[in-house]
This record gives structure tokens, C-alpha cells and sequence, in this order.
């Protein structure tokens, strides 16, 4: 009779906590980066914004309106 703690070999000789270790750090090395691209694209997003404001303050006189 063999007695098994909840250190159980699962895949490849791996126990649950290595598994679930693994599976937390591959979702939080996505959500970083992620987040990063979502700045990026914030920040670019603003720029382009601010760049197309001035244009328009520029050529205002060229209005006909």
C-alpha cells in the first residue's frame, strides 16, 4: 500500500505546485507584457492626438466656416 501526500508526480515527474507555478509565471510574464502594450499604445495614441490638435490650431484661419 502506497500513502500519497499532495506532492503527487502528475506529468513528468512534476507535482501540482511545480505545475501551477509554471502555468502563474507564463500569465504574469503575458499580463506585463501585455500592460507594457497597452502603455505604448496609449502614449502613442496621445501624441498622435496632440500633434493633430496643433495642425488644426495651425490652419484654423483656413476655415470657411
Amino acid at each position: 500500500m502506497v500513502l500519497r501526500t499532495h506532492k503527487t508526480d502528475v506529468n513528468g515527474g512534476l507535482t501540482m505546485e511545480e505545475n501551477l507555478y509554471k502555468k502563474l509565471k507564463s500569465v504574469g510574464a503575458s499580463n506585463l507584457v501585455f500592460g507594457i502594450l497597452i502603455i505604448l499604445f496609449g502614449i502613442g495614441a496621445g501624441v498622435m492626438m496632440i500633434i493633430n490638435g496643433a495642425r488644426l490650431l495651425a490652419h484654423r484661419s483656413d476655415s470657411l466656416f
